[in-house]
């Protein structure tokens, strides 16, 4: 993940550097909400508290 990181900072987005950020926290902030949501239906799956 570092390494990856690491590697995107190095593109030159300084024209468009406000919305590279504005879109990577974007995709970020959606791949969170995807993964707690997953996480959160397995979790209660294992638990038996859906349904």
């Amino acid at each position: 993940m570092r390494r990856h990181l690491a590697a995107a900072g190095r593109e030159p987005a300084v024209r468009s550097n406000g919305r590279y950020a504005i879109s990577c926290l974007f995709v970020v902030s959606v791949l969170c909400g995807v993964f707690w949501v997953a996480a959160y239906l397995a979790v209660s799956r294992w638990f038996g508290w859906a349904g």
